[in-house]
C-alpha cells in the first residue's frame, strides 16, 4: 500500500510539466524580468555541498538563461561558469567540501547593466539527534533534529522489507521536533524497518531583480534501520 503526501516545494530539477528548459541569453531580456533561484543541497552520506544558481526569463517557469558578459554569478566572490543539460537547461553549479562550509556565504549576481545583487545565507547541516532504538512499536515516535528552522518541512519515509508498505509523510517542525504518529506504522509489516529523512526549506530572495526569486535548501539525511515489533 502506498501513501504519499507531495511536498509543496518548487523543485530545482524543473519536473513540473509547465516548466520550460529552453536556453536563452540574458542580453536579450530586460534585467528586471530575470527570476533568480539559488539552491543548496547536502546529502549526509556525501563529502560535498552542491550549490546551484539558475536564472529564468519572467518567472519560475520561464526560459533558462545564460548570463552574458559583463553579467555573472559568484559564490563567495568566486565566479561560476555556465553549464547546461537537456533536463535542467542552463545553470551555474559549484560543489564545496562540507568540512569548513558551515557558516555564512554570499551569492553575488551582476546583471547585464552592471547592477549587483548580493544574497547572504547561513549553511548548517541538518541532522537527526534522536537515537533510533533497535526495535520500535507501532506507537508515537518523537524525533529531534538540529540545524532546522521553524517553517522547514521534514519528509519521512517508512519502508518494510516487502517494500509494499511505504509511507511518505510531510511533517512540520515544532521546536526542532517531529512527531511520527502511531498511525504511520499501521500498514507496515513487523520485522526490519528502514526510515529515511529529508528536510526542505524555501525562502524568498531578498536582493534580486523585480521578478523575484527563491532561496532553496534540501538536506538528505542518512537512513536509519530498526525492527518493528508487535
Amino acid at each position: 500500500m502506498i501513501k504519499r503526501i507531495l511536498f509543496p516545494f518548487i523543485l530545482i530539477a524543473g519536473i513540473a510539466s509547465c516548466t520550460t528548459e529552453e536556453i536563452g541569453n540574458s542580453k536579450d531580456v530586460n534585467p528586471a524580468t530575470i527570476y533568480t533561484t539559488y539552491t543548496t543541497t547536502y546529502n549526509e552520506t556525501e563529502p560535498n555541498v552542491n550549490n546551484m544558481a539558475r536564472f529564468r526569463f519572467a518567472g519560475p517557469d520561464g526560459t533558462t538563461l545564460v548570463l552574458n558578459d559583463p553579467s555573472n554569478v559568484k559564490l563567495d566572490g568566486v565566479a561560476i561558469s555556465a553549464d547546461s543539460t537537456k533536463f535542467l537547461g542552463a545553470f551555474y553549479n559549484v560543489r564545496k567540501p562540507v568540512d569548513g562550509f558551515t557558516g555564512k556565504h554570499t551569492w553575488s549576481f551582476t546583471d547585464i547593466n552592471g547592477k549587483l545583487y548580493e544574497e547572504t545565507f547561513i549553511f548548517e547541516p541538518v541532522s537527526l539527534q534522536t537515537v533510533i532504538p533497535a526495535s520500535v512499536k507501532a506507537a508515537d515516535l518523537r524525533l529531534s533534529f538540529s540545524g532546522v528552522d521553524e517553517g522547514d518541512s521534514i519528509s519521512i519515509a517508512l519502508m518494510d522489507t516487502s517494500k509494499k508498505s511505504y509511507d511518505e509523510i510531510l511533517y512540520g517542525i515544532n521546536h526542532n521536533e517531529v512527531l511520527i504518529p502511531a498511525a504511520a506504522f499501521k500498514d507496515l509489516k513487523n520485522g526490519p524497518l528502514e526510515i529515511t529523512f529529508s528536510c526542505k526549506r524555501s525562502r524568498p530572495v531578498k536582493n534580486c531583480p523585480e521578478e523575484g526569486g527563491l532561496l532553496l535548501f534540501e538536506f538528505i539525511l542518512k537512513s536509519r534501520k530498526t525492527t518493528l515489533v508487535p
